[in-house]
């Protein structure tokens, strides 16, 4: 296996749906072109939506500010590792989630007090910013401010736009995309029985690939020290914490 560039995957799909790899032929149709750079982009986000890739892990933190509740997540954000939050200070102790249904449900939402964050909530998508965004409860104290709350998560890749893009998974895993974008897109360009029995079974078999180079912590649950707080009864332990889609 070798790294592949947009461009080199362009015309290995190019060659299956259309017997050229000539993408600068006036023969091709541009709005083919324009599906099959849409099929590889599809198929990145599917391979990488399904499986967690060490490759795609970043640090990410928020800066506390005096009161303020409701804090933007870095850009292309897909997924928060668990029991990965923790405020500067206090790195022994992990910062939990509660859904926002259930902080309403128990009648937190009306809460004023301020001090050191020991739970978060998503807080929906701020159209201005385009970002999501996380609600820290209780808000921070004056002498919280300037503090981090950090935290690992898991970056949705950039759409490939450029014929020198490299997408952003282990060069083991780029010929996948090929059969990806023709799973997705063009099946009924190709025989039947090529289909089923090359394309679809190598589109299956590099998201086994992919599934082996996860990330072990995937999944993981760790309990938290004093879950049974009497200040925030509903504490769970943090699972890795899903972006919903926009």
């Amino acid at each position: 296996m070798s790294e592949h560039t947009f461009l080199q995957l362009q015309q290995r799909v190019l060659g299956h749906v259309h017997g050229s790899r000539d993408t600068t032929s006036s023969n091709v149709d541009a709005n083919l072109l324009s599906t099959i750079k849409d099929a590889l982009n599809e198929a990145l986000t599917s391979l990488t939506n399904d499986t967690k890739l060490m490759q795609m892990r970043r640090d990410g933190s928020i800066t506390f500010v005096t009161s303020q509740e409701t804090y933007d997540l870095p850009e292309r954000m897909g997924e928060i590792v668990a029991n990965t939050l923790f405020v500067d200070g206090n790195e022994d102790f992990p910062v939990g989630f509660i859904s926002q249904r259930d902080w309403v449900r128990l009648g937190q939402e009306n809460r004023t007090d301020s001090g050191t964050t020991e739970a978060v909530t998503y807080a929906g998508y701020n159209p201005t910013t385009r970002r999501h965004q996380l609600k820290v409860h209780p808000k921070p104290s004056s002498s919280e401010s300037g503090k981090k709350l950090n935290f690992q998560y898991y970056e949705t890749p950039e759409k490939m736009t450029a014929d020198a893009d490299i997408p952003p998974i282990p060069e083991h895993l780029h010929d996948g995309l090929v059969h990806g974008a023709i799973v997705n897109s063009f099946a009924e360009l190709i025989d039947a029985q090529v289909f089923r029995e090359v394309h679809l079974l190598q589109w299956n078999k590099y998201e086994r690939q992919a599934k082996k180079a996860s990330d072990p912590v995937m999944g993981r649950i760790s309990p938290l020290r004093n879950a049974g707080s009497p200040k925030y009864p509903a504490r769970i332990a943090l699972r890795n914490f899903t972006i919903p889609t926009v």
